[in-house]
């Protein structure tokens, strides 16, 4: 199984490849305002995982061309918190992108896309302020591991 992440800056996305990791997946996880990726080295896995909160530049290329077992997550929160976090990163001078998407417009428009490529079943849209694991775990087609908790890291 591959996932991919695909939920704009300061959703969550960080959170989102811990708590795969904790699942046993693997994988890289990268971030376009601190500029930075982590990767797990992987050659072959059965459970992978690429958590990009860039990807809103081309999550639909992701779609087209991955194999119909492979799942997508899409991090989201509200409009007003996201924008909030946003400006504070924009304080500590760092980068954001000139092209980055108005959050509710984004979640909008990858919902409507992946409906009309008949694949909504393939997507799990999360919200950073309400979470469910169950819902994860049974995305996932997992047991249920509820010895692990999502984690939440330093939300603003």
């Amino acid at each position: 199984m591959h996932i991919i992440g695909i939920g704009l800056p300061r959703t969550g996305t960080t959170s989102l490849a811990k708590f795969l990791r904790n699942l046993g997946f693997l994988g890289e996880n990268y971030c376009v305002i601190h500029e930075n990726k982590i990767n797990d080295s992987i050659k072959i896995l059965k459970k992978s995982f690429l958590i990009d909160n860039s990807a809103y530049r081309n999550y639909k290329h992701k779609l087209i061309y991955s194999k119909p077992e492979t799942k997508f997550i899409l991090t989201t929160r509200d409009k007003k918190s996201w924008k909030k976090s946003i400006n504070s990163m924009k304080t500590k001078k760092l980068n954001i992108p000139k092209d980055l998407p108005e959050i509710s417009l984004y979640h909008k428009e990858v919902i409507e896309f992946f409906k009309t490529k008949k694949s909504i079943n393939r997507l799990l849209v999360i919200d950073l302020y309400n979470i469910s694991q169950q819902e994860i775990f049974s995305f996932l087609e997992i047991e249920n591991q509820l010895k692990i908790e999502y984690p939440k890291e330093l939300i603003k």
